[in-house]
């Protein structure tokens, strides 16, 4: 009975997997596009026409795997049917299987053991759309980025065993749901981002369908922000007479900023070089002098294991950074990087926020995995406040979210402990609404309050501000730093900036000089962006027990 059931499924297959099957194959009649049908994409291009040349003339090819991706209308479709043509042309077997099919099947896996197993060397395996497979035996959309994804797992095992003559291409609008041992070395290793065209390439495509070359430069102009399929049916249209080149913009682009913006982010996710070292110093950086000398000699004990020895001191695992905003924090984290000479891998607290349950902890644990991977490196949370607010004050689903950031930055931070190579910085301008563990010692350890500049801060901070400009400013800096007292760093550079705007407007090109006057009238009407109360927000933070996540009545 077994054996029965095992030739009927194998028979079934052997079906399945037949030439003619359109579902597994590329239809032959399928319109053939060649390379100088596509405008720009010129390295993605030359790097896919090497690859096939490559497995034509030697059956191997030094990668297994590509992953196209971008969002739909911009050419993955196109570059993919000219690859197709050129391994007709080379003598190397295209195999397209569809993505969307296999999820329909009741045995994924069983498809596609059989797929990769009756490709011969050389051949192109295509999967399109393989996005639709990240939910494929997956409990729900936590699991389709894990090792759980049983689908993922098993493909994974297969692309380990494919023969070197063999290249698997996968295509995907949501590059975000292929979970990372996927695209590890060795498997889909190679990312190729099909951008949305800019001008030029936009120029290139129309100038490929219109006659008037003066008209396809104007639409390139018109047409920011459409895709290569607009560009397209919007030449078609012109030339069949349907649409006057004035009435373009009518056609709504069909760009989906939404994929867009999960494929940039996965993009700057696997490009980031390994290096982020910063260029800004503690003395780029006007006043706070008890807040740099405070966080150099916490530098001093995280790099001197003796001091720390001598004075019976641990170093720091955690430094967060909290006062009114525009008052240096961010640049202080840069310079604590560019100090230590070591990476800084920066983040704000909303990039660990995500829909699905589970994928907050996952991104937690990518960003500090890369941190080992980097050590000795810097990890710096701005706006922590938003991804670790004090559980159990939030209502429905985002306080879900919320326990699961502050649960998984415990324990990586805990974790942390017993490697010296990694601190954690951290920056808010809410410091009352983070969660109570988090600021226990041993975590965020040493909490620096940040204040906007003292007098000498803000003369110090003037001058840099000055010194970038060529215009001559004949100033009493004096009157100014007794004006603007309360104003943050980022409050005088926008003074700065308003008052040579103005005058430039006034005067043209005859301005050679700022006064005195011209910046007390800038500071008349622009009031500081930090309150008296504000201020005491800041100053008593853990001076008085948090009863409640807001501010305290007595500093309201």
């Amino acid at each position: 009975m077994v054996e029965t059931i095992r030739k009927a499924l194998r028979e079934r297959t052997e079906r399945t997997m037949d030439p003619k099957n359109a579902r597994w194959r590329t239809d032959e009649h399928e319109v053939d596009v060649q390379w100088r049908d596509i405008g720009g994409m010129r390295e993605e291009k030359s790097t896919f026409r090497r690859m096939v040349r490559s497995l034509g003339e030697t059956a191997s090819y030094p990668s297994k795997g590509f992953v196209i991706y971008g969002p739909g209308g911009c050419g993955k479709t196109m570059l993919v049917r000219a690859i197709r043509r050129e391994a007709k042309r080379q003598g190397v077997a295209f195999h397209r299987i569809s993505c969307a099919a296999l999820y329909m099947e009741s045995q994924p896996k069983l498809r596609l053991d059989h797929i990769f197993q009756r490709a011969l060397v050389p051949s192109v395996i295509y999967l399109d759309k393989i996005e639709t497979l990240a939910y494929a035996d997956a409990a729900g959309a936590e699991e389709a980025r894990t090792s759980e994804n049983p689908t993922f797992a098993y493909m994974a095992e297969k692309i380990d065993s494919l023969p070197d003559g063999v290249v698997l291409i996968v295509e995907t609008n949501e590059p975000n749901l292929l979970p990372e041992f996927l695209l590890r070395s060795g498997r889909l290793e190679n990312q190729i981002y099909v951008l949305p065209p800019d001008e030029s390439i936009r120029h290139e495509i129309f100038s490929k369908f219109l006659d008037d070359k003066e008209m396809a430069e104007q639409l390139a102009i018109d047409t920011k922000g459409y895709t290569g399929a607009d560009i397209m049916r919007i030449s078609e249209e012109i030339n069949a007479g349907r649409l006057k080149p004035s009435k373009v913009l009518t056609f709504k682009s069909s760009l989906n900023y939404a994929e867009h913006a999960n494929c940039t982010l996965f993009q700057r996710r696997h490009t980031r070089e390994t290096v982020y070292q910063t260029d800004v110093g503690f003395e780029d950086i006007g006043g706070l002098k008890d807040v740099k000398k405070d966080i150099q000699f916490a530098m001093e004990l995280i790099n001197d294991g003796k001091l720390q020895r001598r004075l019976g001191l641990d170093a720091p695992r955690g430094i967060l950074l909290q006062g009114p905003p525009g008052c240096g924090k961010t640049m202080l984290a840069k310079a604590i990087a560019n100090q230590r000479k070591v990476p800084l891998i920066s983040l704000k607290g909303t990039d660990l926020l995500a829909k699905w349950l589970n994928w907050s902890v996952l991104k937690v644990r990518e960003v500090f995995t890369e941190a080992e991977e980097k050590a000795p490196s810097i990890i710096f949370i701005d706006e922590l406040d938003s991804a670790a607010r004090r559980r159990g004050v939030e209502e429905g689903g985002s306080d879900a979210v919320v326990r699961e950031v502050v649960g998984e930055l415990l324990t990586q931070m805990d974790g942390i402990k017993e490697k010296e190579d990694i601190l954690v910085i951290a920056a808010t301008n809410d410091p009352w609404s983070i969660d109570d563990a988090l600021l226990r010692p041993g975590r965020f350890d040493k909490i620096i309050y940040v204040p906007p500049p003292d007098e000498d801060g803000r003369r110090e901070i003037i001058d840099k501000v000055i010194g970038r400009s060529k215009i001559n400013h004949e100033i009493d800096i004096e009157r100014i730093v007794k004006a603007t007292e309360h104003y943050s760093g980022a409050d005088l550079e926008n003074i700065y900036n308003e008052t040579l705007t103005r005058r430039y407007i006034e005067r043209k090109n005859r301005l050679r000089k700022i006064s005195t006057n011209d910046w007390l009238r800038t500071i008349q009407v622009t009031p500081p962006s930090i309150s008296m109360h504000s201020l005491k927000y800041y100053e008593n933070f853990r001076a008085v027990k948090r009863l409640d996540k807001h501010i305290p009545e007595m500093y309201m």
